[in-house]
């Protein structure tokens, strides 16, 4: 209800607890790219650790993981967000929103969470169960809307930004066009397509140019602009660092199909 956990004014909750832990461990980075010799980052890092911890004594059964307390309530977003954190019970998060997760009635992520939840489809290779979770925007159209909404009727807004993020997750995760460095000085391409017969698109660099391309589950073909470093590329349907990367250079590049 309004965007918090059941009791979340009362006592502890798994989603808030992971949030604070993603909140600790991005602010790390921001303090380490800012200040390095602060230790700063070191300081949030490690209380960010210590959070993390709490959380899986406090909200772990031995089995599956939970939003509450008592383990009576469980959701999309606790293991969503236990992976991109990088909770020691990843691999508990992982098997929870696997394909029988659909069958279960955990509270589901809206609009806005949803973003987290594509984040974590695409962590674990899982990209076809992201597009199995895009209904609601496929309906967009039959529904008179040219723009995304806040939630779910009854929506309070009919343009709202954060509705937005599956444009990200097409290049970012699809595609798996990622910057590796501040200023996306250095990108990553590792493209998971799932199920998708190809995708075609073009990311715009702050430096100038774009990173083009078009790809299929057998290969496709990436265009990165002069004076980007890049740091590695997978291959159609390999995310998650199953192999060596194949180096990139400026021009145009062939991907290969999965090994």
């Amino acid at each position: 209800p309004h965007g918090n956990p059941p009791d979340g004014h009362l006592e502890p909750t798994g989603p808030a607890m992971l949030q604070a832990v993603l909140a600790w461990q991005a602010a790390a980075v921001l303090e380490d790219m800012n200040d390095p010799e602060s230790g700063r980052g070191a300081i949030l890092r490690r209380e960010g650790e210590a959070l993390l911890q709490a959380f899986e004594v406090a909200f772990f059964d031995g089995n599956q993981l939970w939003d509450d307390l008592a383990h009576s309530r469980q959701s999309e977003h606790v293991p969503s967000l236990a992976l991109l954190t990088g909770s020691s019970l990843s691999d508990v998060a992982e098997a929870m929103l696997g394909d029988d997760w659909f069958s279960r009635e955990p509270a589901r992520c809206t609009v806005y969470f949803s973003h987290y939840l594509f984040e974590a489809y695409g962590r674990i290779g899982r990209t076809d169960l992201l597009l199995r979770k895009l209904d609601l925007w496929r309906g967009y159209l039959a529904d008179g809307l040219y723009t995304a909404i806040e939630m779910p009727e009854p929506t309070r807004s009919d343009c709202h930004a954060w509705g937005a993020h599956p444009l990200f997750h097409f290049h970012a995760t699809l595609a798996g066009i990622r910057p590796t460095g501040p200023d996306f000085a250095s990108v990553m391409v590792n493209p998971c397509l799932g199920g998708l017969a190809s995708v075609e698109g073009a990311v715009p660099h702050p430096a100038g140019g774009e990173i083009a391309y078009s790809l299929t589950p057998d290969g496709g073909c990436v265009e990165i602009p002069d004076g980007l470093r890049v740091s590695g590329v997978g291959h159609v349907g390999w995310y998650r660092g199953k192999g060596d990367p194949t180096p990139l250079s400026p021009g145009q590049n062939p991907v290969g199909p999965p090994r």
